[in-house]
């Protein structure tokens, strides 16, 4: 039976945060959803955490599959779903219990292709900061709404003090099911670019007729010393070239805009910013020859002094 929404989780070692994930998930007030917890090969016991769930709640399936990173997993997810609407939770993260209602409705109410909310980001269990980007549900609709929207995801005119305004991120929306089919829209690996999530944006919401966004804060997002985002990677940068590359081509061939294509290089810098923090947090590893040789080897690079200028 088809569901309204498909909540795609991607699992991998999770064991300590993933029970407290999936009950947030099957104890929303909207009961007519499907859950697929995707087993990126884990190595603890979250793959019994995952069979424990399906064999309790109709609701829930799972695929135990060789690790292939978040893309993959959330791509096995979307070749399952069958909702109207797609989700996606991260396992260490948890939602509100109305997150889900609340999507919905506003979707049905304003026929639209996505509903986005805020986030509440914790760390050592508490909240740190909330992030609600609207005052009041707001919708973008047309051309020039949808692609100010979208930069707004990715990143603020180079005027604007932050970096993003809505920040580009997958877990806080649902997803028009038939906008990803019609379109065949999948994730790229971020093993190969640094940000999986903004490629999948640019792919949707620019085949988006309306999008709109609710004030609540919905999404839990927990914070995670040894995530993606914050582990040392020494191919950062060489995935930060790659993606501005592509992201690059597919903003021409939307829009053909140079104002949206130096909004884009923005994002460039933001993430070349943090592929310098990386090289300082962990120079430990290094030792500080290699890590100024590498700080070096960023700042004198081409592509970075193209984009400066």
């Amino acid at each position: 039976m088809k569901r309204a929404i498909s909540v795609i989780v991607p699992v991998y070692n999770v064991e300590n945060q993933l029970k407290k994930c999936i009950d947030s998930i099957l104890t929303q007030t909207i009961r007519d959803i499907e859950v697929i917890l995707i087993d990126d090969g884990s190595t603890d016991s979250s793959p019994e955490i995952c069979d424990y769930y399906s064999k309790i709640d109709k609701r829930v399936s799972v695929i135990h599959k060789k690790n292939g990173g978040l893309s993959s997993a959330r791509n096995a997810g979307l070749n399952l779903a069958e909702g109207k609407y797609i989700g996606f939770v991260d396992s260490d993260d948890f939602i509100e219990s109305e997150m889900y209602e609340l999507l919905y409705k506003e979707a049905l109410k304003s026929n639209s292709d996505a509903i986005y909310c805020g986030v509440n980001y914790i760390y050592n269990n508490a909240i740190t900061k909330k992030s609600a980007y609207v005052e009041q549900t707001t919708c973008f609709r047309g051309e020039n709404e949808i692609k100010n929207f979208l930069m707004g995801l990715i990143a603020a005119e180079v005027t604007e003090k932050n970096d993003t305004l809505f920040e580009p991120t997958v877990w806080k929306a649902i997803f028009s099911k038939k906008i990803i089919d019609d379109n065949n829209i999948r994730f790229v690996s971020e093993r190969v670019y640094v940000s999986e999530d903004s490629i999948f944006d640019i792919d949707f919401v620019g085949k988006s007729k309306k999008i709109c966004m609710i004030p609540n804060t919905l999404y839990n997002y927990r914070f995670n010393p040894k995530s993606l985002t914050t582990s040392y990677d020494e191919n950062y940068y060489k995935k930060n070239k790659k993606l501005l590359t592509l992201g690059l081509n597919k903003l021409d061939a939307l829009f053909n805009d140079t104002s949206v294509n130096l909004q884009y290089k923005r994002f460039f810098l933001t993430a070349t910013r943090v592929s310098l923090i990386m090289e300082v947090r962990n120079c430990s590893i290094n030792n500080l020859r290699k890590t100024l040789k590498n700080i070096k080897n960023i700042c004198n690079d081409l592509e970075i002094q193209n984009v400066l200028k």
